[in-house]
């Protein structure tokens, strides 16, 4: 515990409100205007819980649409916060493809 902070190295489901977690590493896919699509590293939220992405080269990148996200989060307050190269992408699930 760090203050209000749950800091645990896999998440749980449903887990108390505070709760940050690794272990999943998520990426996310994301289809650009006209584009094409990008897969990037992201955090992932919803407001209560937040899972956090990898930033070393040989770890994470597990999608956020696998199964394993399944149950973590509230679908109506979903966010994948997504890591661009000049600024971060706040995106809703239904604007996320799967890798």
């Amino acid at each position: 515990r760090l203050g209000g902070l749950l800091l645990r190295h896999e998440p749980t489901p449903a887990g108390p409100a505070g709760e940050v977690a690794g272990h999943l590493h998520p990426c996310a896919r994301v289809v650009g205007r006209g584009r094409g699509s990008v897969r990037r590293r992201c955090f992932v939220t919803d407001g209560r819980q937040l899972v956090l992405p990898a930033f070393g080269a040989y770890a994470g990148g597990l999608d956020v649409t696998d199964r394993a996200f399944a149950g973590l989060f509230a679908p109506e307050t979903f966010r994948a916060f997504v890591l661009g190269d000049e600024r971060v992408y706040a995106v809703g699930r239904r604007a996320l493809r799967p890798a």
